[in-house]
């Protein structure tokens, strides 16, 4: 049993969020540079005005995701 818990406590997908893609690449999609903020900042999911932007993709660029930010 020790063995599995230090195994699992090991595994990056324990410690970081990791939002699956739509064609399995790691680049981050807007939703999940959406889910990713509202972890970061509030440590739940996305408000509406949040996941509208991530619709609309509206957090493809660096000044999009910091006006969001500063919004959280």
């Amino acid at each position: 049993m020790r063995a599995m818990w230090e195994l699992a406590l090991q595994s990056p997908d324990v410690w970081f969020l990791n939002e699956p893609t739509e064609d399995g690449s790691k680049e981050l999609d807007d939703y999940a540079v959406a889910a990713r903020l509202a972890y970061f900042f509030w440590g739940t999911m996305p408000d509406a005005e949040l996941r509208d932007a991530a619709a609309q993709g509206n957090l493809s660029t660096p000044e999009q995701v910091r006006a969001q930010a500063e919004r959280l």
